[in-house]
């Protein structure tokens, strides 16, 4: 800092702007109200921060929940971005429609990588008071949304995302890729992925149960959405005859919008 004159003034429009910014990049999402009480600053303020800041591509807004979150290596690869926000803007209406069906948090996830991401998720209904999906990374070999894009993606492509997941995961040398494409096979043949979470450690998110369809556009799976419940409240039998089938329709719906409008998977 003694290197920075000090008699120069600051701009504290743009000071106001790295602490909202770093706000963002710290929590996984905030709300308007989250973003005042975090920041001290007026709602006004926080309006024409966060429209700078989404213009230069930093942050961006959920249309679901209206949470605002940072947006990672925006600078980097923009147009990764803008396919994602696409995806979810073209998707949002049959995703409101859904939530008055179901009862359940409802998430929309694409890879990253070697790993899932949480694009979208429903707040009108919790599982609990601070269960907030967005940005959450679910781990591509182990869950429904992970398995669920696997099983409709073409064996190429399937191989070099599961090594590329087993590199980087750092799973042991005994796991089973012979089971894994058993799996998978079943998925395809039944229509859907579940997450079994009977064996996960107790009062943890992974306690929870997940139903996940794949979302396709031109016949290339692009997405996965997911219906996360508890297990102790709802049995899976239960969630299959309730709930399969709006997941189902909706996933259908979708993947007909995503293809009408052109939407190129390959920017994901």
């Amino acid at each position: 800092m003694s290197a920075i004159n000090a008699k120069v003034k600051t701009i504290d429009s743009l000071a106001r702007g790295l602490i909202v910014l770093r706000r963002l990049q710290h929590e996984k999402s905030m709300s308007m109200p989250d973003l005042m009480a975090s920041t001290g600053l007026s709602r006004a303020t926080l309006l024409r921060i966060l429209k700078t800041l989404g213009q230069a591509g930093q942050v961006d807004r959920n249309p679901m929940n209206g949470r605002y979150f940072s947006v990672p290596d925006a600078s980097a690869a923009p147009s990764l971005s803008q396919a994602r926000r696409l995806l979810s803007e073209i998707t949002a209406p049959v995703r409101r429609t859904l939530e008055r069906k179901v009862p359940w948090p409802t998430n929309l996830a694409v890879l990253d990588r070697f790993e899932m991401v949480i694009l979208d998720t429903n707040t009108r209904c919790s599982l609990t008071p601070n269960y907030h999906a967005l940005g959450l990374r679910p781990p591509l070999l182990f869950t429904a949304v992970g398995k669920a894009f696997l099983a409709w993606n073409k064996p190429a492509d399937r191989q070099a995302w599961i090594d590329a997941a087993l590199r980087h995961r750092r799973v042991g040398g005994d796991f089973d890729l012979a089971f894994l494409d058993k799996e998978l096979l079943q998925i395809r043949q039944q229509g859907y992925a579940i997450y079994d979470s009977t064996r996960a450690a107790p009062n943890t998110p992974a306690r929870y149960g997940a139903l996940a369809v794949p979302i396709f556009s031109s016949k290339r799976c692009v997405a996965s959405l997911a219906l996360i419940w508890i297990p102790e409240v709802m049995a899976l039998e239960q969630i299959l005859s309730s709930y399969l089938a709006p997941m189902q329709k909706a996933s259908e719906a979708m993947s007909q919008l995503l293809t009408a409008r052109g939407f190129e998977s390959s920017e994901l």
